[in-house]
């Protein structure tokens, strides 16, 4: 073999092993910038996602917030502005079959409001409520919501004899951020008003204190289906006959038995104090059903006076 024809070959081995080495360092390259910009992205998808569920929550406070909205029924937002008993979503004006859902927005550029009473839109379109904006880091985060309302429904209270509208909402929202790297999310959410019978309970007590409900002597809850009941005495289910208070229940005697739940804002079980109100202080009674801990006390609107006067 001649030497002469192998002149120049380590020259062009070193050019393709530079070619690959450079080719896997832009690869490296364009790899690690995909995944700074792909967790760029996510950050401000997040956080786009978190404005927009801000959104929501300012929407739905404004709207069960008896300070800062009140729902139709009033004198200046009557109901017979809106259509609610025969369509859904409710339709405004009360002529309308189709295409005119209730609106409240604060982001008209995407849907506009048609809400009929003015002052309710107005307060919406405040700052802090159906729009506004907040920091995270050196970033601004936006939003802006608007709310259909689906349905409303007139209930009349049996005990002051006051009537209330109960209304079920829709409230969608957007969460933006603007720059060089933008992002935006909606969120949407339904906002219902659960309606319960005034008298859930077999007993309550609003006393928040120790002894507030007591049972004793045998005594005992049960409940019947009134909706099966014909005449005479009705059967009795070992169930549903639940009971509650702000305070404490105090059982004793047996066979003295709760046949259902007990709910009270108090927790634990054992000896009650003024500086411990506990849920359920007992002496050989029983409480069939759960210990259902509430959220917070429950308030009864004071009954109307007797006309005429006993």
């Amino acid at each position: 073999m001649s030497k002469t024809n192998e002149k120049g070959i380590a020259l062009i081995l070193t050019l393709i092993l530079v070619l690959v080495i450079s080719v896997m360092a832009v690869s490296l390259t364009f790899l690690s910038q995909s995944e700074t910009w792909s967790s760029l992205n996510y950050r401000l998808m997040s956080q786009a996602r978190d404005g927009a569920e801000a959104g929501v929550h300012s929407a739905a406070n404004f709207l069960t917030s008896t300070t800062t909205y009140t729902p139709a029924g009033t004198v200046s937002d009557p109901l017979s502005g809106y259509k609610y008993t025969s369509v859904w979503p409710v339709q405004s004006p009360s002529t309308a079959t189709t295409g005119n859902d209730v609106y409240l927005s604060a982001n008209t550029s995407k849907q506009p409001s048609n809400y009929p009473y003015s002052a309710a839109q107005t307060a919406f379109n405040a700052s802090g409520v159906g729009k506004g904006s907040f920091s995270a880091g050196n970033t601004t985060i936006n939003y802006a919501t608007y709310a259909r309302l689906l349905s409303m429904t007139k209930l009349n209270s049996t005990i002051s004899g006051s009537s209330a509208t109960v209304q079920t909402w829709e409230i969608t929202s957007d969460g933006t951020i603007s720059g060089v790297r933008a992002a935006k999310v909606e969120v949407s959410a339904i906002l219902e008003e659960t309606v319960v019978p005034t008298f859930g309970y077999a007993a309550f007590a609003t006393n928040n204190g120790c002894s507030a409900l007591q049972f004793g002597g045998g005594g005992y809850t049960d409940s019947y289906n009134s909706a099966t009941y014909i005449s005479g005495t009705p059967t009795a289910a070992a169930s549903g006959g639940n009971i509650g208070t702000n305070g404490n229940l105090s059982t004793s005697g047996s066979p003295t038995t709760i046949n259902g739940n007990l709910s009270t804002p108090r927790a634990g079980v054992g000896a009650c104090t003024s500086n411990n109100v506990t849920a359920w202080t007992d002496t050989s009674g029983t409480v069939n059903g759960s210990i259902v801990e509430l959220p917070q006390a429950v308030t009864y609107p004071a009954p109307p006076a007797v006309i005429p006067a006993p």
